[in-house]
């Protein structure tokens, strides 16, 4: 394993740590507030979503060099069951509730950013002189 690799694996162990973190063990909504930007959807929500997200392309990131849909079904993937997981786990937890919308707005954030990235990495490789016609 090179050392690139190994430094896009532990970075997505340092976000899966902190996602867990926040999930299992930090006072509940700790500091957020209840309207989110735009008012629509609660601040909560939103920190869900940017989580996952940061997790979608720390693991695209870790396995780019499958293909480009590979890639991205597995990082999103991988992100989308770590955030059921992590709302499954909060059940039991007398401070915790298992929360679909939160798993909703993992999964989102998760899917959101794969995507966004995947339709990036398109982009430039159809402006790439070098791409095949």
């Amino acid at each position: 394993m090179k050392g690139s690799e190994r430094v896009r694996l532990v970075v997505v162990a340092l976000v899966a740590t902190v996602l867990a973190y926040f999930s299992l063990l930090a006072a509940p909504d700790v500091g957020v507030g209840a309207a989110g930007p735009l008012g629509v959807v609660s601040r909560d929500k939103w920190f869900h979503a940017a989580g996952y997200a940061t997790l979608g392309l720390a693991l695209a990131a870790a396995f780019r060099r499958r293909s480009a849909v590979g890639t991205a079904a597995l990082a999103a993937g991988g992100a989308v069951a770590y955030g059921v997981s992590m709302e499954l786990l909060q059940g039991p937890l007398s401070a915790r509730t298992l929360d679909p919308l939160d798993a909703t707005a993992n999964a989102a954030g998760a899917v959101l950013a794969v995507a966004c990235w995947w339709a990036l990495g398109r982009r430039r490789s159809a402006a790439s002189p070098f791409s095949r016609s």
